[in-house]
């Protein structure tokens, strides 16, 4: 994140169309706990940056921590939504065999699933203190529908206009994201035919 605010100027001059980056979480006790060096306030500041230079931002969010209850997440949720993100990505902390998390989940709270397909990040598979199952599958829902409402399409489609606009790239204008949509691997060079 500091690289990208200590660079970002000189970046945005050289054409960077935009950044992913990982917000994992707006509690710096939950962000120290996972070993991300980074500050919230460093990710706020990214994503105001890159949306008013309209260049596209792409995040990572997981919700579950074991400190967090229904109440908090929802209220992170609407502050995810607020980052007015192009391309938010929500996962459920899961933890997988023969990892850290794996092994200090499991102890303090019980692995329960028994379903390998279900560790999947969408899910929850182990005995949250605050969260009863199932709770933190609709909150993902409600989180896509907050990160994805109405505001969303207008804004990114108006990112999209505004790279082509400035790269004069007007061939496929109004197909290329359709095209991109529904992509079929086998008509995309980079990946090998079935």
């Amino acid at each position: 994140m500091d690289l990208f605010l200590r660079h970002f100027d000189e970046w945005l001059a050289k054409g960077m169309e935009g950044a992913l980056f990982g917000i994992e979480s707006f509690h710096q006790d939950v962000l120290k706990q996972i070993h991300k060096g980074e500050k919230v306030e460093a990710v706020l500041e990214l994503a105001q940056r890159l949306n008013r230079a309209r260049r596209y931002a792409h995040g990572y969010y997981i919700i579950g921590f074991p400190s967090e209850t229904p109440e908090s997440i929802r209220e992170d949720l609407r502050m995810l939504a607020s980052l007015e993100l192009d391309v938010t990505q929500i996962t459920i902390v899961t933890p997988h065999p023969q990892t850290q998390m794996w092994k200090e989940l499991d102890s303090q709270y019980g692995i329960f699933e028994r379903d390998w397909a279900k560790f999947d990040t969408k899910h929850l598979v182990w005995s949250h203190p605050h969260c009863p199952p199932g709770s933190l599958e609709g909150l993902l829902k409600e989180g896509f529908a907050l990160c994805y409402g109405r505001p969303w399409l207008r804004r990114t489609m108006r990112k999209f206009l505004n790279s082509r606009l400035q790269r004069r790239d007007f061939a496929n204008l109004l197909a290329g994201p359709l095209h991109a949509r529904w992509a079929a691997p086998q008509r995309l060079p980079y990946f090998a035919a079935s």
